[in-house]
C-alpha cells in the first residue's frame, strides 16, 4: 500500500517540471495471480493524481539482510540494534513500550530522547517504522474495510457505495495509498543528533506514509566515531505520527551485496477504474489520471524464481507523478 505527499505549488513550474521519482517498499509478499503481479492504487483524498511512470523492483537478497530506502535508492543492512533508552520530553521512559512492539503516538511539539549503547563505526545506518496521522479514525476504518475485500466484485460495491456520501470535509474518506514526498512537506518526523556537549544538530527528516512504512538514513560521517562509544538522538513531530520502532544497523558487506539478485519488471497493463485499459504511450506522457475514489490496476510480469535456503525476497514500486489538491466547496 503507498501513499500521498503534497507537492510545492509554484506559477514557474511546468507540468513535466511537476513530475517526481519515488520508491516505495511493499511492506508485505507480493503473490502471483493467474501469472502475474497485480498492484491496485487508490485515491481516497480529495486530490487529483498524475502518473508518467511505473516499475516493480524485485530483490532477491540474503535473510540476514534487510531492504529498505535511502534517498530513493535500495539500501541493505544487518545486524540491528535497539535503543538502550527513549525518553519523552518530561522524561518518563518508553524503552520498554517502543522496543517492545508498542506505538508512540506523537502530536506536533513532542520530542523523543533516544540513546544508543556501544556504538562502532561500522554501524551507521539508522531505521524505523512510522505512519502518518496517528489513531485518524477515518483512516483506520477505511484501511481495514479495504483489507476484507477478497474480489473485484466486492471492491466495485464498495467503491460505488463511497461515491454514493456526501463529503462533508475535505478528504473524508481519507486512506492514501500512494505516493510521493517532498522536502517542504509539513509533516514530518525531524532528527537530531547530540554532541557530547549536549548540542544537538539537524541531520534530515522523514515524512511517513499514510500507511506505517520503513525507512532509513545514513549518519553523518562527522557523527561516526572509530572508537565504540554512544550515540543520542533527538525526534520532533512536526504532525501526528506514529512510531513503532527505531534502530541501527550496519549495511551490508560488498559481498553480501554482490549475492544479491535486482530484477526491475515493466507494467504489462494498467487499467482505470472509471475507463478501459490506458496506453504506455499515455503513461509515459503523463496522461494517467485519478481522482477521488478512482484507481488504478496494475499488471507485471512474473517469473517463478528459485530461492536457496538463506535468501528472501523484497519488494519495491517506483512510480513517477504529482498531484494537486482539491478545492473543497460547502
Amino acid at each position: 500500500m503507498l501513499e500521498n505527499n503534497i507537492l510545492p505549488r509554484s506559477e514557474n513550474l511546468t507540468r513535466k517540471d511537476l513530475f517526481v521519482e519515488d520508491l516505495y517498499k511493499i511492506e508485505s509478499q507480493l503473490e502471483p495471480q493467474e501469472g502475474k503481479y497485480r498492484i491496485k492504487i487508490l485515491e481516497f483524498e480529495q486530490e487529483h493524481s498524475y502518473f508518467s511512470n511505473f516499475e516493480l523492483i524485485k530483490v532477491i537478497h540474503p535473510k540476514i539482510l534487510k531492504a529498505g530506502t535511502v534517498n530513493d535508492k535500495i539500501t541493505f543492512y544487518k545486524n540491528i540494534k535497539k535503543p538502550e533508552k527513549i525518553t519523552d520530553s518530561k522524561g518518563k521512559d518508553l524503552t520498554k513500550a517502543i522496543s517492545g512492539g508498542d506505538t508512540f503516538r506523537g502530536k506536533n511539539g513532542d520530542n523523543l530522547k533516544i540513546k544508543f549503547k556501544d556504538v562502532g563505526n561500522k554501524e551507521n545506518i539508522l531505521a524505523w517504522k512510522a505512519s502518518l496521522r496517528a489513531g485518524y479514525p477515518r483512516v483506520d476504518s477505511i484501511q481495514k474495510a479495504i483489507q476484507k475485500l477478497r474480489t473485484p466484485q466486492q471492491m466495485k460495491g464498495f467503491l460505488e457505495k463511497m461515491t454514493s456520501v456526501t463529503w462533508k470535509s475535505p478528504g473524508i474518506f481519507c486512506l492514501s495509498l500512494c505516493f510521493f514526498c517532498h522536502s517542504s512537506c509539513k509533516t514530518s518526523i525531524i532528527f537530531y543528533l547530540y554532541s557530547p556537549k549536549e548540542k544537538a544538530e539537524k541531520i534530515g527528516m522523514t515524512h511517513p506514509r499514510e500507511i506505517s512504512s520503513t525507512g532509513s538514513m545514513e549518519i553523518p560521517p562527522s557523527f561516526v566515531k572509530k572508537e565504540s562509544s554512544s550515540l543520542e538522538l533527538g525526534l520532533e513531530w512536526t504532525n501526528t505520527h506514529k512510531l513503532d520502532y527505531i534502530c541501527l544497523a550496519q549495511p551490508a558487506s560488498p559481498e553480501e551485496v554482490k549475492s544479491i539478485r535486482i530484477e526491475n519488471l515493466k507494467v504489462e497493463s494498467l487499467r482505470h477504474s472509471r475507463h478501459k485499459e490506458i496506453s504506455k504511450a499515455d503513461l509515459e506522457k503523463g496522461k494517467v489520471e485519478l481522482k477521488p475514489v478512482q484507481f488504478l490496476e496494475l499488471e507485471f510480469p512474473y517469473k517463478k524464481t528459485s530461492l536457496k535456503p538463506q535468501e528472501t525476497v523484497s519488494y519495491f514500486l517506483k512510480s513517477k507523478g504529482y498531484y494537486k489538491k482539491l478545492a473543497y466547496h460547502k
